[in-house]
């Protein structure tokens, strides 16, 4: 082992890998590549392609050391690249390129190389058009339920009005734009497809493919996550559900349950989370069939639009 290869401890590599990936050019696009073992791999060996890096700014380029390997195979790793980022830039890196050709320094006794590092370019216009709708709609939000049914098609008209900005907004948008919104999760409006696509890709990442043949499968997991929330639902006293349906209490009261016991609140705590996986499941089963569930949903509510008040009597 070389004494010029850095090291880097567990904690700081993952803190690290948070924020920072490696990118490749594939065709002369650069794009992120799916993550590998940052301590055993060669990530610049077969990488995978992942999304496009956009809005990225070079910030410097930095002559690297690398032992992993043999010194007849140059096989760098991510946490020796992670390891020497220069300090006065190691807040502004987001990604690296390390080149592939690399020369064994006998003196050294490592390959040197020559990778760059990354930051990000400023906040783009479209981004900044986002927030401040989105900021605009949690207002409105919150007005509406502060007073209730007394302006409620007025502030409705306007939350419409803001969500299809928000809507053709979210569709100029790049992949990687998309991922800047609140850690890439955020599906405020105009985004279920994408999201759809993401949990698809996770859920393959992580070795769970959906495809025609598993969708038995597929469904009876979405109803045993329904089942779930259904046995966190009937442990629920009377008394609590009593309490957060009462229309007397202000709507963020019933939504928080701070009058709510211990026991209960981990109850509501776990019904959502519930609620969150069978949807999870459902919009993984969509993007890999490859239904438009936006489309989907759009042409079913035009049809529930025609249909009469409380149609088909069903209850529960």
């Amino acid at each position: 082992m070389s004494e010029h290869v850095p090291k880097i401890t567990d904690e700081r590599l993952a803190e690290l890998l948070a924020r920072i990936r490696p990118v490749h050019r594939f065709d002369g696009e650069l794009c992120y590549i799916k993550p590998v073992d940052p301590r055993r791999i060669a990530f610049t060996w077969d990488p995978k392609k992942d999304m496009r890096a956009d809005g990225l700014v070079a910030l410097q380029y930095v002559m690297t050391c690398h032992d992993y390997g043999h010194p007849s195979l140059f096989k760098p790793s991510v946490a020796e690249v992670l390891a020497q980022i220069p300090e006065d830039i190691v807040d502004e890196v987001v990604a690296f390129e390390t080149s592939r050709d690399a020369d064994f320094d006998r003196g050294l006794g490592c390959h040197v190389t020559t990778t760059i590092f990354y930051g990000r370019t400023a906040m783009s216009e479209l981004l900044d058009r986002y927030h401040v709708l989105k900021r605009e709609l949690i207002r409105v939000r919150d007005e509406h339920r502060l007073h209730g049914h007394a302006t409620q098609d007025r502030e409705c008209r306007e939350e419409d009005a803001i969500l299809d900005d928000m809507d053709i907004v979210w569709h100029k948008m790049s992949d990687e734009e998309h991922k800047e919104l609140d850690g890439g999760w955020d599906c405020c409006c105009g985004s279920l497809n994408y999201l759809a696509r993401e949990i698809a890709a996770w859920s393959a990442d992580k070795g769970w493919e959906t495809t025609w043949r598993s969708v038995p499968e597929k469904l009876m997991l979405v109803v045993t996550e329904l089942a779930e929330a259904m046995e966190e639902y009937r442990h629920l006293q009377h008394a609590d559900i009593a309490y957060m349906d009462d229309e007397d209490r202000p709507f963020a009261e019933r939504v928080e349950c701070p009058g709510l016991g211990q026991e209960s609140r981990e109850r509501v705590a776990k019904f959502r989370e519930e609620i969150s996986d069978t949807m999870i499941r459902l919009l993984n089963l969509s993007a890999s069939l490859g239904i438009d569930i936006e489309a989907e949903i759009a042409a079913k509510m035009e049809k529930n639009e025609k249909r009469p008040y409380r149609h088909g009597g069903k209850n529960c």
